[in-house]
């Protein structure tokens, strides 16, 4: 081949190479933000490194939702509507359905609407018909299961970056102090655990930090008196169980 021929060929391929290489950069840069997931989904992450990193973040970049987002859409939600009709005037958010309860006559059933907010409605069981609905803020949590076997302490978290549970656990089951906490951040309960299971005090908190209620486990059953306390610390309830 004559010197000028390789001379542009060469030219040739090496402009083509770098084209290619740009593109390939421009490529990897448009890929990137959907290869890195967000905090939120790094709160289901199963190390727990990974979680404890995006709860420090949430921590500082969760915003609050403003409850006025949801009034106008509650509004629409009138007594003798049908759960059908509910459903199609809630179509365009993509809620998800959470818990429910039922009885003889009637059941509650809940939509979480976003991260922050859940509308629950009450229904006649015939005809699914609206009895009442309530919109309800209730943080979300991300609940993600250990390791087969795991030992050490596994920690779960809401959506805002506060902790919502703290389980110490050996061989894959729990042991020592079980914690559960508000999305405020105040404990919400405290349980106890030994080599036979769940055993001793049981307290739960109000999300002030004052005790909503007292009572203790034996041979994984509840035993004794249990109390339930109001906000002021006086008792709205009492339930005693057979000690075995």
């Amino acid at each position: 081949m004559p010197e000028a021929s390789r001379d542009r060929s060469s030219g040739t391929f090496g402009k083509n190479m770098r084209t290619i290489a740009s593109l390939l950069t421009i490529l990897a840069t448009m890929l990137l933000p959907l290869a890195v997931a967000s905090p939120i989904e790094d709160l289901a992450s199963l190390n727990q490194e990974v979680r404890d990193k995006a709860a420090a973040e949430l921590r500082q970049l969760f915003k609050s939702t403003p409850e006025d987002k949801w009034l106008p859409t509650v509004a629409k939600i009138t007594k003798g509507q049908s759960r059908t009709d509910i459903l199609r005037l809630l179509e365009p958010f993509n809620v998800t359905k959470e818990m429910g309860a039922g009885s003889g006559q009637s059941h509650s059933e809940s939509f979480r609407l976003d991260d922050e907010w859940i509308l629950i409605c009450y229904f006649y069981n015939e005809g699914d018909i609206l009895i009442d609905r309530e919109l309800t803020k209730s943080i979300r949590q991300v609940g993600v299961s250990p390791p087969k076997g795991f030992t050490g302490r596994w920690v779960l978290y809401y959506v805002n970056g506060n902790i919502s549970h703290e389980i110490p656990m050996k061989d894959g089951r729990y042991l020592g102090e079980f914690i559960a906490y508000h999305a405020n951040g105040a404990k919400a309960y405290t349980q106890h655990y030994t080599e036979m299971g769940i055993y001793g005090p049981d307290t739960g908190y109000h999300p002030t930090g004052k005790v909503a209620y007292t009572g203790q486990y034996k041979k994984g059953k509840q035993a004794g008196t249990w109390i339930w306390y109001d906000e002021s610390g006086k008792i709205s309830s009492t339930r005693t169980f057979p000690e075995e």
